[in-house]
């Protein structure tokens, strides 16, 4: 029987002790779930807990020294650690790829999740790229199923209909001789029963009314999400997060550090 990507992820975390950081926010409850994550964690990484006025900065600046090999967001706020990493980093391109799980236990990963990513055709390639380069950097085969705005029947029903399937079409094309990729239009049930590891849907808008669809609505669970384009390991996660959640993602943290192979190709 095929491992999960949990459990694929949980031998990774434990293959060779780490060090990462994980940042606790002013909320109390997020910060309680981040010490108690940071607690149960022990037994797998050397866990740093920073909690500051300055926690961002602090935070990306352990990364940046090398002083941890991943670090986790934690609690903190959103927009303040990712105008850090970019701040810090300077990269070209970033994204986060999420890893849910649905009322079934069946988990896969999820982009774009931000609301401001994955508008253009070049960021969506840059998400199957960087997705599929991630999953096989755990030791996972991508099988990548990529989402459009309706059936193929609905064709001709609106014009951004039409655009969604076409531009899904396109992206396919795009990786199809090299990478397990299929449209599967609108039907992400579909993909999810097929297999699909990594599914990409049509803009970041989308994508994240379907993570919080799934996770806060649909009985699923989120676990954090790697940020892609870095060469350093990162993981965001909920400002306000079970201690389930921050717990897997210090392990998806170790794991990353820990990868089978370098993230490429």
């Amino acid at each position: 029987m095929c491992s999960s990507i949990l459990e694929i992820i949980d031998v990774l975390a434990r293959k060779k002790r780490v060090r990462i950081a994980i940042g606790a926010g002013d909320e109390i409850v997020g910060r309680a779930n981040v010490l108690e994550a940071a607690k149960d964690a022990a037994d797998i990484a050397d866990v740093t807990v920073v909690e500051s006025p300055n926690a961002a900065a602090e935070l990306i600046g352990l990364l940046r020294c090398g002083e941890v090999e991943g670090a986790v967001r934690g609690s903190l706020d959103a927009s303040k650690v990712m105008k850090e990493l970019r701040s810090v980093f300077k990269p070209d391109k970033l994204g986060r790829i999420a890893l849910l799980e649905t009322a079934e236990g069946v988990q896969f990963f999820l982009a774009p999740v931000g609301v401001d990513e994955g508008n253009s055709f070049d960021e969506r390639c840059f998400l199957v790229d960087s997705g599929a380069r991630l999953l096989r950097s755990i030791g996972v085969n991508p099988r990548i199923g990529v989402l459009s705005g309706g059936r193929a029947g609905d064709l001709g029903r609106h014009i951004s209909v039409d655009m969604s399937i076409k531009n899904a079409e396109k992206l396919v094309t795009r990786f199809k001789d090299r990478e397990t990729i299929k449209h599967c239009h609108i039907l992400v049930e579909e993909a999810v029963k097929d297999g699909a590891n990594l599914i990409i849907a049509p803009k970041g808008i989308t994508g994240n009314l379907m993570f919080r669809s799934l996770a806060f609505l649909g009985s699923g669970r989120g676990y954090g999400a790697p940020v892609i384009g870095l060469e350093k390991v990162f993981v965001d996660t909920s400002r306000s997060g079970r201690t389930e959640e921050y717990l897997v993602a210090l392990k998806i943290a170790a794991a990353l550090a820990n990868r089978v192979h370098p993230l490429g190709r």
